[in-house]
C-alpha cells in the first residue's frame, strides 16, 4: 500500500464538506454555522503562537528498521535481511512501510517487482537484533511547517454557475516519467469502472490534493468520454463557485495549466497487481489491476501524452 492510499482515508471528510457546499441551492453564510466561543470554565493560559512554537517533531521508535544478516556481519550477501520492530503496530502501517521498501529496492537493485520478496526478507520482532547490525530507519512524527488555522466556515460563493467544460487524454498505455505503465487490459477495466460509478464519485481534483474543483462527465453536447487506441479521453466540468476553481480556469485560459493526471489504487495484494518488466535496456513497472480514484488537473503530468486540453465550452 502506498502512502497516498493511506492519505485517501483522511480526504473523504473534506471532499464531503466541499460537495455539500457545491450541491446546496441556497447561498450559505457564516451565520448558518454554530459559533465556537470559549467555554469560560478557566482563564486562558495558552496562546496560539505559544502552542504553534512549542510543538515539535518527535521520534516514536528508533530504530524501526534494522539491517542484519550477512550483509551486516560479512559486508555482503545473497539477500537482504531486515528486522522490523513493529509487532505492536497496526497492519495498515506495516503494509505501507514494507510496500515502500519493496518498491524502492526493486528499482534500486533492478529486481523484478514480483520477485523482490525472494531477495528482501522482513523479520517482525519486538526485540533484537542479536548479531551485527546497522540501523536504517526510525519512526518519526514530523511537524507540518507554515500551516495556518483552517476555518470551518461556509465555502466562498463567488457567482452563479456557468459552463466551463474541457476535454483531454487522462491516461494511455505508454510508460510515464515515473517509470510506470498501465497495461492495456487494465486501462479497459478502468474505463468500465469509471462508466459504472455514480456521478458523486466522478471527481475532478486539483493536483491530486483534497480540493475538488469539478466533475467528470461521460458526455456533453455531442462530445463523449471514452477509450480509443489505448487512450482514455474524458470530459470534465469545472466549478465556478470556488476561488481555487476560478484560479485553475484562469490558468487553463492562460495556457499555464494544460494537463490531466489519473489516480488509481492497486488491488491487494499489490504483488499481484504490478510487476517489473524489462525489454532491451529499458525497465518499467507494469500496473495490472486496480480501481479508479480520481482525475486531477495539473501543471506537470507524469504522462506526457496527457499534456493537452481542449476547451469545449466557456
Amino acid at each position: 500500500m502506498e502512502i497516498d492510499e493511506i492519505i485517501e482515508l483522511s480526504i473523504k471528510g473534506e471532499d464531503d464538506y466541499l460537495s455539500e457546499c457545491y450541491d446546496s441551492k441556497e447561498e450559505i453564510t457564516d451565520d448558518d454555522y454554530a459559533i465556537t466561543p470559549s467555554s469560560g470554565r478557566s482563564e486562558a493560559i495558552f496562546s496560539l503562537n505559544d502552542v504553534d512554537n512549542k510543538f515539535k517533531s518527535f521520534i516514536i521508535r528508533d530504530p524501526l528498521v534494522v539491517l542484519v544478516g550477512s550483509t551486516a556481519t560479512q559486508g555482503k550477501g545473497a539477500d537482504i535481511d531486515l528486522v522490523m520492530r513493529d509487532e505492536d503496530l497496526p497492519e495498515i502501517l506495516k503494509d505501507a512501510i514494507k510496500f515502500r521498501l519493496y518498491r524502492q529496492m526493486s528499482g534500486e537493485f533492478n529486481i523484478p517487482y514480483d520477485k523482490t520478496p525472494d531477495y528482501i526478507h522482513f523479520h517482525d520482532e519486538a526485540f533484537g537484533p542479536y548479531t551485527d547490525y546497522k540501523n536504517l530507519y526510525r519512526l518519526k512524527v514530523e511537524r507540518i511547517p507554515d500551516e495556518e488555522v483552517h476555518k470551518m466556515e461556509a465555502c466562498e460563493i463567488i457567482e452563479k454557475s456557468r459552463s466551463r467544460v474541457i476535454g483531454g487524454i487522462v491516461s494511455t498505455d505508454s510508460i510515464d516519467m515515473e517509470g510506470e505503465r498501465l497495461h492495456p487490459e487494465f486501462l479497459k477495466r478502468l474505463w468500465q469502472n469509471i462508466k459504472s460509478l455514480n456521478s458523486e464519485y466522478l471527481n475532478l481534483m486539483w493536483s491530486h490534493s483534497s480540493s475538488q474543483i469539478g466533475q467528470i462527465l461521460l458526455n456533453y453536447n455531442g462530445y463523449k468520454s471514452g477509450l480509443l487506441d489505448n487512450k482514455l479521453y474524458l470530459i470534465a466540468k469545472l466549478r465556478d463557485d470556488l476561488e481555487l476553481a476560478n484560479d485553475v480556469w484562469k490558468g487553463i485560459l492562460d495556457g499555464e495549466i494544460h494537463s490531466f493526471s489519473i489516480k488509481v489504487q492497486l488491488k491487494r495484494p499489490v504483488t499481484n497487481s504490478a510487476k517489473r518488466v524489462c525489454k532491451n535496456d529499458k525497465c518499467w513497472v507494469e500496473l495490472l489491476d486496480g480501481n479508479f480514484i480520481e482525475v486531477s488537473l495539473t501543471k506537470s503530468p507524469a504522462n506526457e501524452d496527457c499534456s493537452k486540453l481542449e476547451i469545449l465550452s466557456k
